[in-house]
């Protein structure tokens, strides 16, 4: 993981929320599955099609999750309290990059009192 980032769309300041760069292991949440088109090459166009780095599917990579998953073990990478009318970038200096291993799972989740939209990224190195 190179880098992550968060968003959201408030129009209010209120209770900041909670945003999470998490390791669950091999614990996956339900989601919203991704397509090709939504898992860019960052910096090599000429990279194979997303699928050959992610699994794109209700479990694997995807957005708005509907369920979390029991998670039995879970390893912090990032946490931060953000306003929702705020947004937030985290850059790893280069060599002490949050590591997830090639079948674990790589999760920013949001808790929130407030109904905000949000928008994330990650940058990972595959």
């Amino acid at each position: 993981m190179l880098e992550w980032g968060i968003s959201f769309d408030g129009t209010a300041a209120a209770t900041p929320i909670r945003c999470e760069l998490i390791h669950t292991g091999t614990i996956a949440a339900t989601v919203t599955a991704h397509v090709a088109a939504g898992v860019q090459p960052f910096n090599d166009p000429n990279l194979p099609t997303p699928s050959t780095y992610f699994t794109l599917s209700t479990t694997g990579t995807g957005f708005n999750a509907s369920a979390e998953g029991t998670i039995v073990a879970s390893r912090m990478g990032d946490l931060q309290l953000v306003a929702p009318t705020n947004q937030y970038v985290k850059q790893f200096p280069l060599g002490e990059e949050f590591q997830v291993p090639a079948a674990g799972v790589l999760r920013i989740r949001t808790t929130s009192t407030a109904s905000v939209g949000c928008y994330c990224y990650a940058i990972v190195s595959v």
